[in-house]
């Protein structure tokens, strides 16, 4: 399996921020990608938050580890997942991010995750 990085953030009205993927599976996920090798969870979700919106964020803390096999439908990839802080407001799509997407926690419903387990992640963050 592959480490991958998985970010929770929130705007400053308490939206959440989404991206519109790119690439398959092309629904909304967290912020997040692949750790590089040598590099730690932690450095990997700052990068690739950077990456995909322009945000400059600090972790704030270690939400959960997700194995399960079949989590990713592209592949056996292990998701390390965060909360983390923005401190440097620059919001815009990058990389393999199609676009940003803000979302109201209690509109988690009506959004079509990537991945299903980032509904759980929010959750988990959010409510507890």
């Amino acid at each position: 399996p592959s480490l991958v990085v998985d970010v929770v953030l929130l705007d400053e009205q308490g939206r959440l921020i989404l991206i519109q993927r790119k690439n398959f599976p092309q629904w909304p996920a967290l912020p997040g990608w692949f750790v590089d090798y040598g590099e730690t969870g932690k450095a990997a979700a700052i990068r690739e938050v950077q990456e995909e919106t322009w945000l400059e964020i600090e972790i704030e803390r270690d939400l959960w580890i997700r194995d399960e096999p079949n989590r990713d439908p592209r592949a056996h990839n292990v998701s390390h997942a965060f909360t983390g802080k923005i401190i440097g407001w620059i919001l815009e799509a990058a990389d393999d991010a199609k676009a940003i997407i803000k979302v109201h926690p209690r509109d988690l419903d009506q959004v079509d995750f990537a991945f299903p387990d980032h509904k759980e992640m929010i959750q988990k963050a959010i409510f507890g």
